[in-house]
């Protein structure tokens, strides 16, 4: 089992660097839907896997994530400056959340802040 949760962390990291790329270019091209569709698909991917493998930090925070995305793809709301730049923050986060060994207290509450923000997000889009 180790070693599938080690190629989830060596593939997730290929999404995250994928993720942070597309959010990059959509930048200059917010009403793409084919890239805010693949976002939200590496936001899945990210989910899914996360949860199977015990890193539930990292499949709340992507679950949240992924429910913004599908708002912007399926034209509830428009993808905003703030919604990019969150989640453009949220990158290396996320990245932390996939080293295990290094977490610690001030991983946990910077967590809840995100968490709280994404949450706060949700709210004012629903």
């Amino acid at each position: 089992m180790e070693q599938f949760k080690q190629k989830f962390i060596e593939e997730a990291i290929d999404l995250i660097n994928d993720l942070e790329n597309s959010l990059l270019f959509i930048e200059s091209n917010p009403n793409d839907k084919e890239l805010l569709n693949k976002i939200f698909r590496i936001m899945h991917s990210l989910k899914g896997g996360s949860d199977m493998f015990g890193f539930h930090k990292m499949d709340k925070l992507t679950h949240y994530l992924e429910t913004i995305y599908d708002y912007t793809r399926n034209d509830k709301i428009k993808l905003s400056k703030s919604i990019l730049s969150f989640t453009l923050n949220s990158i290396d986060h996320l990245r932390k959340l996939l080293d295990e060994d290094n977490y610690n207290e001030e991983l946990e509450i910077n967590h809840q802040q995100v968490i709280s923000n994404v949450i706060e997000i949700i709210r004012e889009i629903e």
